[in-house]
């Protein structure tokens, strides 16, 4: 998205009769801290903080506000997997599907989220398509050879595997059914 000179180009933007061609809305909201997810999948939904670096749109919904990784947490539990499949959230998960579910401000959800975003980051940031790539993560290790490098780093990430495994199990535990 072009938001250059607070979107001029995007609020500009007319059809050959001067008609205007698009109208951005709720713009105030833009660039801020998020949680979103695909409104449409075949796939169990699944919802991911998003910096303040991004947009929105009609395709990825959102959600605004305080204790975003809390409510990361809870929305990513099977409990709310099981109630956005009882509300008709089907290939179509609408921002209407997900306002009707309850809030459950669980404190200990937010150690838990806070870690494991952590780690996805670092992972995400290890790949050279992440914008925040540095350094190679096997050059990282700092070991004497490729062969002590390659086995630092595949532990490494075996560790990193099993710390996400154990959030992913607390966090179950906080919410779960039956």
């Amino acid at each position: 998205m072009n938001w250059e000179s607070n979107g001029f180009a995007i609020k500009n933007h007319r059809n050959p009769d001067g008609s205007l061609k698009s109208r951005p809305q709720n713009s105030q909201f833009f660039f801020k801290k998020a949680i979103s997810w695909n409104k449409v999948g075949s796939g169990i939904t699944s919802f991911r903080l998003r910096d303040d670096t991004l947009g929105f749109n009609d395709a990825a919904p959102s959600i605004f506000g305080d204790e975003l990784e809390s409510t990361l947490s809870m929305l990513n539990s099977k409990l709310f997997e099981y109630l956005v499949k009882i509300q008709g959230g089907t290939l179509n998960v609408t921002t209407g599907i997900i306002k009707a579910l309850p809030f459950l401000g669980l404190a200990e959800s937010y150690s838990i989220s806070k870690r494991a975003i952590s780690i996805a980051q670092y992972d995400w940031n290890s790949y050279e398509t992440s914008w925040d790539f540095t350094e190679n993560p096997i050059i990282r290790t700092e070991q004497p050879n490729l062969e002590q490098a390659f086995n630092t780093w595949q532990q490494q990430n075996a560790n990193a595997v099993a710390e996400m495994k154990h959030l992913e199990e607390e966090n179950k535990a906080l919410l779960q059914i039956g």
